[in-house]
């Protein structure tokens, strides 16, 4: 009988579906903040788990697999770095002017010049630029639902950063790929005991020492179960040789967290699920789940959403429009924000990756059989 494919693809970049399963979790992120956004209850279809969040998990999870690959193919932290930052900062840049100098004037209930003139409008570009923080805005969004909301979706990206941190520190110290095997699910481990630990006590929103000096907050019990679901990704890649992938057990496994009414074993579970279901939807989805290939537009989609949202919600409140109503229009006006990113902003800023001097993977040569799956984690990274 012919084994069931692993997660150590033999495939090119092409017939993956990573690119379509991130848009369909930045999507799921709108849909899941269109709820608070407009007044509503967001709802939760696990135990402890909105959509939002369920899509974060599936984003970490993701992540943790893809730069696992990139880090193990290229153990530079320089050139790690500088791959990390040419996919976030050039984007979010862009984003955080468009909110603070186009969509604020717009839509404040300030005139644009005593808009303009407001130091608040300083810090706030440079609060969430350095991923800190998304301060209000001056009058910005005041009679909304959710009021003074600017883009409560950055609060992922300082806590993405440390997981690429983290990979990188542990990485580095332990050296060879088979220490890595070792050491990423042990943090794995750590991470779930201690947010087990804190889920236990009671205890919630502890922030974590010293970030207050940064000029942010960043807590603990996040922390774990965000750092859970990213090094579950690189376990996944550290151990794709030994994954049976099918797509039956994913979609019995996701099933059954339905069913289950504890939040904590839920999220226990999802750290195992959410990995194995990503890699299932990546490698053993129909062809036709490749459209979205060459087109990510999910950073785009995850960081203009909120935004845009804020502002529909603001229109759709005045006049009466249905919830609905005012998903729609914000699907579409955030796709074609996503999109004109992608490729004025994003995908330029990346093409400055073949300037990154790539060398041999100071964690050794990867077996044959790996090397497309190498070269197409390089490029997704």
């Amino acid at each position: 009988m012919k084994a069931a494919p692993t997660t150590a693809p033999t495939t090119l970049r092409h017939h993956n579906a990573f690119d379509a399963l991130r848009i369909i979790a930045a999507m799921a992120v709108l849909f899941s903040h269109s709820y608070p956004l407009y007044g509503l209850h967001e709802p939760m279809p696990m135990a402890g788990q909105t959509f939002g969040s369920l899509a974060v998990a599936i984003f970490f999870a993701l992540s943790g697999y893809l730069v696992c690959q990139s880090w193990i193919s290229d153990a530079s932290l320089h050139r790690f770095a500088l791959r990390r930052a040419l996919r976030i900062l050039p984007g979010l840049l862009v984003v955080v002017m468009v909110t603070a100098l186009l969509i604020g004037p717009l839509f404040s209930t300030l005139s644009a010049s005593t808009y303009l003139q407001s130091s608040a409008v300083g810090k706030y570009i440079a609060k969430a630029f350095l991923m800190l923080s998304s301060p209000a805005l001056p009058g910005l969004f005041e009679h909304n639902p959710y009021p003074f909301g600017t883009n409560g979706s950055l609060w992922t990206l300082k806590y993405e950063i440390s997981m690429y941190l983290c990979l990188a520190l542990l990485g580095k110290l332990v050296g060879k790929t088979a220490r890595i095997r070792v050491a990423f699910p042990m943090l794995l481990l750590a991470f779930g005991a201690l947010w087990l630990v804190l889920q236990r006590s009671g205890v919630k929103d502890i922030p974590m020492p010293m970030t207050w000096r940064l000029g942010t907050e960043m807590y603990i019990d996040r922390f774990a179960y965000l750092g859970a679901f990213f090094f579950a990704g690189t376990c996944a890649l550290l151990y794709r040789d030994r994954i049976m992938l099918s797509p039956v057990l994913a979609t019995a496994a996701t099933a059954v967290l339905l069913f289950i009414p504890d939040a904590t074993l839920v999220m226990v579970l999802l750290w195992f699920v959410v990995p194995y279901l990503v890699c299932t939807v990546a490698y053993r989805s129909p062809r036709f789940m490749t459209w979205a290939n060459g087109y990510d537009y999910s950073y785009g989609i995850y960081i203009y959403a909120f935004p845009i949202q804020q502002v529909m919600s603001m229109i759709g409140s005045q006049r009466g429009y249905p919830w609905f109503a005012v998903l729609l229009a914000s699907a579409f006006t955030t796709v074609i924000a996503a999109a004109a990113s992608w490729y004025l902003i994003e995908k330029p800023a990346l093409s400055f990756k073949r300037y990154i001097d790539r060398k041999p993977g100071a964690l050794g040569r990867q077996a044959p059989a790996d090397d497309q799956a190498v070269n197409s984690a390089k490029k997704q990274a």
